[in-house]
């Protein structure tokens, strides 16, 4: 089925049309920081329109946002840290920590930085655990395209498919990174 996704944001004049950035059922409701819908385990989850302000690494990000928009449990994005929802991507070099970038790590981020960095995006959330052990907030990136930015940077190689956990998209994660691997994309060059 093929519908169409329009997003506006009170108080400006942000009209985004596209397909609908994620599957699931209709909004229940929409409040100022975006569009509230049930999230995979039914509970409410919030849609957010955020920008990416800066890319760590291939499955981290920094967002900027206005002082409204808050995360699923009240924290105001901006300046939040997001970890790319059932995605795995090298790291890079981050002295004393990490001293040396994994194979593909410095490429992995570059890619990254070309997808997101600078742009406006929308958050949506998988689970009701909205934060991993490092305390970042756990999403999918949605692009004005409606492209989930997760699944793009593993179907090009920049990332695998983080299987550890089940999310919505797991199966949609997996069959992109088998493409990128039949096809010795990226981080598969590694050997």
């Amino acid at each position: 089925m093929n519908r169409t996704f329009c997003a506006f944001v009170a108080g400006s004049l942000l009209i985004a049309c596209g397909p609908p950035p994620v599957e699931g059922p209709a909004p229940t409701y929409t409040n100022d920081s975006g569009v509230t819908t049930m999230d995979d385990a039914g509970s409410r989850a919030a849609q957010t329109i955020v920008q990416v302000r800066q890319v760590i690494d291939g499955d981290t990000i920094v967002l900027t946002a206005t002082s409204d928009a808050k995360s699923p449990d009240g924290r105001n994005l901006s300046g939040e840290t997001v970890r790319l929802l059932g995605v795995d991507a090298p790291e890079v070099a981050r002295p004393p920590q990490t001293p040396t970038s994994d194979c593909y790590g410095e490429q992995a981020r570059t890619d990254a930085r070309d997808l997101m960095q600078g742009r406006t995006v929308t958050l949506a959330y998988g689970t009701n655990n909205y934060r991993d052990s490092y305390g970042r907030l756990l999403a999918y990136v949605v692009l004005s395209s409606g492209e989930i930015a997760n699944e793009t940077l593993i179907e090009n190689g920049s990332a695998r498919s983080y299987d550890r956990f089940s999310h919505r998209y797991r199966s949609r994660f997996e069959a992109a990174e088998k493409r990128a691997r039949d096809q010795n994309l990226g981080v598969w060059t590694c050997r």
